[in-house]
């Protein structure tokens, strides 16, 4: 259920981004923040969950009990991953996960059960940046909507593609224009199915 709010929650941030704020880097840029403040809080609902997984695991003082935690935490990100089809969300349990205070604690992972270690090492190469996400982009390529994809990819790929000149001998770059219209209807496309899930007001606010 956890799984299900997180995406009821994501889908609200994710499908009010609009075309405009994907633009000229705005969110990175202070003076530009104004133009893409969905975007921003997108990424702070990400840096939120992610906290919030690394926190909620550091403060179990029982090794026993914060590997049950662990696994309760990886067994939501397998949900989001393979059933509901967050990215994001999943992509923010998994960098919770790998904070450097977390990722240290080897005791814990040795109490993790041989299945719940192999689903995280399935998430771990499914997300994985190698070859610009290659592994991701396949997958999202063939998952039916409602879906919401890890926006960090595309926003990636939107300044690689800004870092081009606007103009090429005096003529407009078309094909930069063309590579960041690319990028944006990829996003759009998945804004368009709306998850058909129930709101849970008492698990949402704790979320």
């Amino acid at each position: 259920e956890i799984a299900r709010q997180m995406c009821i929650i994501e889908f609200r941030l994710f499908s009010k981004i609009r075309p405009s704020e994907l633009l000229n880097q705005s969110w990175s840029k202070p003076k530009y923040k104004h133009r893409a403040m969905n975007v921003l809080r997108l990424i702070n609902r990400f840096n939120t969950v992610s906290m919030w997984v690394a926190t909620s695991i550091l403060k179990v003082v029982k090794v026993r009990d914060r590997a049950k935690l662990m696994a309760k935490f990886i067994k939501i990100a397998d949900h989001l991953l393979n059933t509901l089809h967050n990215f994001n969300a999943t992509m923010a349990i998994l960098a919770g996960l790998s904070w450097s205070a977390v990722h240290r604690l080897s005791w814990t992972r040795k109490e993790l059960p041989p299945s719940t270690l192999k689903t995280l090492e399935e998430i771990e190469k499914m997300l994985s940046s190698d070859r610009s996400y290659q592994s991701y982009r396949n997958h999202i390529a063939g998952c039916n909507p409602p879906c919401i994809p890890y926006l960090g990819v595309y926003l990636t790929d939107l300044t690689f593609i800004d870092e081009n000149p606007d103009t090429v001998n005096g003529m407009i770059n078309f094909t930069k224009r063309r590579l960041v219209y690319s990028v944006i209807s990829k996003i759009q496309q998945y804004q368009q199915t709306h998850y058909n899930l129930q709101p849970v007001d008492q698990i949402i606010h704790q979320l």
